[in-house]
């Protein structure tokens, strides 16, 4: 979704059913004990939205991407998770949609790169006479931004924020007046509903474009001493700082301008990132095709047997190795065989995509700090693959799980035949008790120990 916060100052809902919605918590502090509702603002919080009602008054602000996503924006948010996510607020706080006018917005992508977007980032001078200054970034990460009277433009590394192994982008402009899109674009007048709309977005991504192109940036590549014109080797070290251009016209800015790009050779980088921005707007503002459910055809065979006799199962218990969790890591193997104990490479990659947050927390959380920095900026395959090979090692290192002393140590003696005493009045109960687990994993009978 290239949209992301928003505002609406007068939500079409009556405030009582709002106060009262299940849903919510407003502080009874707030409310008159004759029923009657206090004329100062009462504020809920639910997933990521604000809901405040003042007098007779509804209005909800917040992002309805983090709302959907459970706090997080940097995945894709494409069209149908946006529909999917207006409607189910429409019907959960029974307000019409297309009575839901916004009164701000912000309006941005997330852009995927080879390199640190932190590179970029300080690259980057003024958006025409508008200098870019340091960004507060929630959480751990680096950015700039550039405030104008219409709108604030905000550039900063998304994978920093959120500690990601691959290089993200965040390229947003948040509108402070809706005047601003209705004067220069034609979008008046805009609804939750609109946000539904593929049309919506055309206009949207135009002036994301052209904000885009209206920012002067360098190519950090380019040294200095390369120039050998001493007065354009000065325009070069001195235009990349903001203060150079705002002590100019507007008619030298105009034309040193011009030189400056030419010598920066910030020219490509920003048409290359143009195209990045036109594709992910392109990619997120349609409809993805609704996956194909094919309903199966019995053969012959089949439906003449089921004619006959009702068909038996050919086996009514589930195989343990369908529904199987790793030993390791605890979570479920997606793709299972019956000899498989571990999650694999496979496995891994779908926890990332599907399931981020037991990514980070049981999978990623297993390399240690160092390996990260040294590999921040290997294709994410390789950290699969490190990961796997973490959990393979986890179990056969005696020294990462003492569990392997003590399952070696029952081996070598249950292989040495007969014994004068069983193993369960000789184990240690807590190593007896490691001795049933791994039994259990291995699909094998311990009824002998009791259980």
């Amino acid at each position: 979704m290239i949209v992301d916060y928003l505002k609406i100052h007068d939500l079409p809902v009556p405030a009582d059913e709002i106060l009262n919605n299940d849903r919510l918590t407003f502080p009874l502090s707030n409310v008159a004990t004759t029923g009657e509702m206090m004329n100062r603002a009462q504020v809920a919080h639910w997933k990521e939205l604000k809901f405040v009602v003042k007098g007779e008054k509804v209005s909800m602000k917040g992002s309805p991407h983090k709302h959907k996503e459970g706090g997080s924006n940097y995945r894709d948010f494409y069209l149908n998770d946006v529909k999917e996510t207006i409607e189910k607020l429409a019907e959960t706080f029974q307000f019409d949609e297309h009575r839901a006018f916004i009164n701000f917005i912000e309006v941005g992508v997330n852009i995927p790169l080879n390199d640190d977007p932190s590179k970029l980032i300080k690259t980057l001078v003024i958006y025409r006479n508008n200098p870019f200054t340091p960004l507060h970034v929630q959480g751990k990460g680096f950015g700039r931004k550039c405030e104008t009277q219409r709108f604030t433009i905000k550039v900063y590394n998304k994978s920093l924020q959120y500690g990601l192994p691959y290089h993200l982008l965040r390229f947003e402009v948040k509108i402070h007046r809706m005047r601003y899109l209705k004067e220069k674009y034609n979008l008046t007048g805009l609804t939750l509903a609109d946000l539904k709309d593929p049309a919506t977005y055309v206009p949207l991504k135009k002036m994301l474009l052209d904000v885009w192109n209206g920012i002067l940036l360098f190519n950090p590549a380019t040294k200095p001493e390369s120039i050998t014109n001493p007065k354009d080797r000065q325009l070069f070290i001195e235009g990349r700082y903001p203060e150079f251009w705002q002590g100019l016209n507007k008619y030298q800015r105009t034309r040193k301008k011009k030189r400056f790009i030419e010598l920066a050779e910030g020219g490509e980088i920003s048409k290359q990132i143009a195209e990045l921005i036109e594709k992910k707007c392109n990619l997120l503002t349609t409809f993805k095709p609704e996956p194909l459910k094919k309903k199966m055809q019995p053969s012959n065979h089949f439906a003449e047997t089921a004619k006959n006799e009702k068909m038996q199962p050919s086996n009514t218990t589930i195989n343990s190795y369908l529904v199987a969790h790793c030993i390791v890591t605890g979570l479920e193997i997606k793709h299972p065989s019956p000899s498989k104990k571990y999650l694999t490479q496979t496995d891994i990659k779908w926890y990332f995509e599907n399931e981020y947050g037991n990514y980070q927390k049981k999978l990623e959380s297993l390399l240690t700090k160092k390996w990260k920095t040294r590999n921040q900026c290997e294709p994410l395959e390789a950290w699969f693959s490190e990961i796997a090979h973490k959990i393979r090692c986890k179990l056969s290192n005696p020294r990462r799980n003492p569990e392997n002393n003590t399952w070696n140590s029952y081996e070598n003696v249950e292989g040495k035949g007969l014994k004068l005493w069983p193993t369960e009045q000789l184990a240690d109960p807590e190593k007896l008790e490691l001795i049933k687990n791994r039994l259990s994993v291995n699909n094998k009978n311990y009824q002998k120990y009791g259980t």
